[in-house]
């Protein structure tokens, strides 16, 4: 029988047959597989009768027949699966698909925004045994400012990777992470020799500046004619460029400074030698603050060769597009310090500081850093074809920490083909990626005891053709991503061993795949390692064909922290009887409390932001658990309170205020009664209801404090004994100010800022 010619003699029987034939398809409406929205997309699952309907947005049940909005930044799937009631049959459908940050660009495709928490102050306990090293000229002149230098060491040198804050009286305070640091010491007003104390929690230190007034300049610039010492002492003021030829050497003795004109290089196609000494390190720096100089030079003309022992490098990089009308492959186009082409260039406790610019670009050069430092530049740089080998040094903030987000290839190190070692050294507090091996052609990169740390990106970022990568013991933490296996352009490709590293606290602990819709054909291979307390301890999910690639990782032997069932060979962490075996990744004692606070940078906040998550973080991973009392509460009633605890290898632990705190006016978080920890950060934060207009000063108290706070960046606290008073600044100039008991009386005012 012709049924459909037979129904439409029947109009009501035409209609239903119609009917049927139209509810075979199973249909979702306003999402599409494999497709990436923007911020946010609305999907609906039409039902039609004779159905049974299950469906699942990443495992849980949502209704059909309604608008259901997703705004949760991920990567997500939605599966339905329709019974038919009369036959049982059954019909799926799966769609896979992305909500991307818009303020994120392309650059975190299937994973959420991700912002690197700020550190948390080491305990005393972590100080314990180590020593404070701390680098400065010996005789400065008093219109500059001078630069200074900060580790924490063993005995023997090796670094100890301690938090904090190094506070000198009348000084800037300056931070310290995981062991490294740099600032300057602002000058005497007359000639005179200053002896500094500063002081870095139990660990002291102290130098002595002779500040020198009315210097005179021995004025240099052009070609030299041969080669040419600048004596110990002297005083070097380049007013233009220096070009040194080949086959001239020019030496820089010890105690030298050299103030650099803007934008004025040193171009090099024969020799510099700089030595400076520990208690005479060489400085150069601009003449004016304002006005960077540009950087040293070398051409592929002629093999130049560097040497340099104990010299400060700052203030560089001053043309902003020098490389644009280069042929130099370049991520960034502003100014190296060191432009180092077919160079052979070593560094022996340098201090490369405060660049408008790059740290360097290597093009078939060779470069060995050895116990240097590099930081506050736009990036570490990029080598391409190069030898390059870096020991007990560090690279960071590029192009500074704070939470602002920055896509803009603000690498700490950028490789390309050549021969990479990186060994006992800290990498970290990057807008991009702590070390990126991308494009061009086939190199090794081998890493060995090393630490990465707050990336916004990738820790460890292995990608492009003929690239081979081995990292063993080295800690990756606080990253977007933590070791990734990542593009290529060629087959098998990169190939990336990871052996007895621990991946903690990342977003992405080891992962095949990136975050574009590239080609992906390298092999990921970890063992021996830690991956813990990521939001994705292991991920396999790449955007050439929206599938996991589990054939291409081989993740065997290691602990992690969920049982996964596409990698059987694994232990899950047990932290109680696991957590001693993080102990050989710490620097400093393991047997005593780790730092704990507030993992923010300010202590207080807009009353609104009260229903955001607040993180609770330590200084270092532990070997045993962690814990401490919170106190949500404010001047009348307590709010929430209970415990917040961390197992060996968490850091970062997320508290949220439950619902009940509308219509205050200040609510105060604390923490107290820890136990394998130390209060050593922030450990009370404010939220504060801000003033309608104008400057406004506030009063309040709880039962264990008073303070006074209010809510205006430019305003500044005074304070004095009588109301007519003299009126000086208050110990603190940022809200909210705690009042101490026992001082008498005092009185307070607000003044605004200039």
């Amino acid at each position: 029988m012709n049924w459909k010619k037979y129904a439409a003699g029947l109009p009501w029987l035409a209609a239903l047959a119609a009917s049927s034939l139209a509810q075979t398809a199973l249909t979702i409406e306003g999402v599409a597989d494999k497709t990436v929205y923007k911020d946010r997309v609305t999907f609906r699952v039409p039902a039609w009768d004779g159905y049974d309907y299950d469906v699942r947005l990443n495992g849980k049940a949502v209704p059909t027949d309604v608008g259901w909005l997703v705004n949760t930044v991920d990567y997500h799937e939605l599966s339905v699966r329709r019974t038919t009631l009369t036959t049982g049959a059954q019909t799926n459908l799966l769609i896979r698909f992305i909500v991307r940050a818009s303020a994120r660009g392309n650059t975190e495709w299937g994973l959420p925004p991700w912002t690197p928490y700020p550190w948390v102050s080491s305990a005393t306990n972590e100080f314990a045994g180590a020593r404070l090293r701390v680098v400065a000229p010996a005789e400065y002149p008093a219109d500059l400012v001078a630069p200074l230098a900060v580790f924490v060491e063993t005995a023997t040198g090796d670094p100890v990777r301690v938090n904090g804050w190094l506070t000198t009286p009348g000084q800037a305070s300056i931070p310290v992470r995981r062991g490294v640091g740099s600032g300057s010491l602002k000058a005497a007003a007359r000639d005179e020799q200053v002896r500094y104390e500063p002081r870095l929690a139990s660990l002291t230190a102290s130098t002595t500046i002779r500040w020198r007034t009315n210097e005179a300049w021995t004025l240099a610039s052009g070609t030299l004619p041969g080669s040419l010492v600048w004596s110990a002492n002297s005083r070097i003021a380049v007013v233009k460029n220096i070009i040194i030829p080949k086959g001239v050497t020019l030496t820089i003795e010890p105690g030298v400074v050299v103030k650099l004109g803007p934008q004025v290089n040193i171009q090099l196609a024969g020799n510099l030698e700089i030595r400076g000494t520990p208690s005479q390190p060489v400085v150069l720096a601009p003449a004016n603050p304002a006005q960077a100089w540009g950087g040293i030079i070398t051409t592929s003309a002629a093999p130049a060769r560097i040497t340099a022992q104990w010299v400060f490098m700052t203030g560089s990089g001053g043309v902003s597009d020098w490389f644009k009308n280069t042929t130099y492959s370049v991520h960034r186009t502003e100014q190296a310090l060191l432009l180092l082409d077919g160079t052979q260039a070593t560094l022996d406790d340098c201090f490369l500081l405060d660049g408008l610019g790059q740290v360097g670009h290597g093009h078939n050069s060779t470069l060995r850093l050895n116990r240097c430092l590099a930081q506050r530049f736009i990036t570490g740089g990029e080598y391409v074809g190069c030898t390059f080998q870096m020991d007990r040094s560090a690279f960071l903030e590029f192009p500074r920490d704070d939470d602002a987000f920055d896509d803009g290839d603000n690498d700490g190190l950028y490789f390309t083909e050549g021969t990479y070692t990186l060994q006992n050294s800290l990498v970290g507090w990057a807008k991009d990626d702590c070390v990126d091996a991308g494009s061009g052609g086939a190199g090794s990169v081998t890493v060995s005891n090393c630490w990465f740390e707050a990336a916004y990106h990738e820790g460890l970022a292995w990608s492009g053709g003929g690239r081979s990568t081995t990292t063993r013991q080295s800690v990756v933490i606080n990253c977007g991503q933590g070791i990734e296996c990542g593009w290529s352009t060629g087959a098998n490709s990169p190939l990336c061993l990871v052996d007895g590293c621990p991946s903690l606290g990342n977003l992405v602990g080891a992962r095949f795949g990136d975050n574009y819709d590239w080609s992906y054909n390298g092999f990921l291979r970890v063992t021996n390692s830690f991956l813990l307390a990521n939001y994705r301890d292991i991920w396999g999910l790449a955007w050439d064909n929206w599938t996991d690639h589990w054939s291409k990782m081989d993740i065997q032997g290691n602990f992690l922290g969920l049982n996964d069932a596409h990698h059987t060979n694994n232990s899950t962490w047990q932290p109680a009887a696991d957590g001693g075996r993080l102990a050989a990744f710490f620097s400093m004692a393991t047997n005593g409390p780790v730092g704990l606070g507030f993992a923010v940078r300010q202590s207080q906040f807009p009353l609104h932001q009260w229903t955001n998550p607040i993180p609770v973080g330590l200084s270092h991973f532990s070997t045993r658990k962690v814990s401490a009392h919170y106190l949500a509460e404010t001047p009348q009633a307590v709010l929430a309170e209970g415990p917040v605890e961390f197992q060996p290898g968490e850091t970062i632990k997320i508290l949220k205020l439950p619902d009940g705190a509308a219509g205050q006016s200040v609510i105060r978080f604390s923490l107290s009664n820890p136990a394998e920890g130390e209060l050593s950060g922030i450990s009370r934060i404010y939220f504060i209801q801000p003033a309608t207009s104008g400057l406004k000063l506030s009063w309040t108290r709880f039962a264990d404090e008073q303070l006074v706070y209010w809510n205006d960046a430019d305003g500044q606290l005074e304070q004095a004994s009588g109301v007519l008073g003299p009126w000086v600044d208050a110990s603190a100039n940022h809200s909210p100010v705690v009042l101490e008991p026992g001082n008498g009386s005092r009185f307070y005012r607000l003044r605004k800022t200039p």
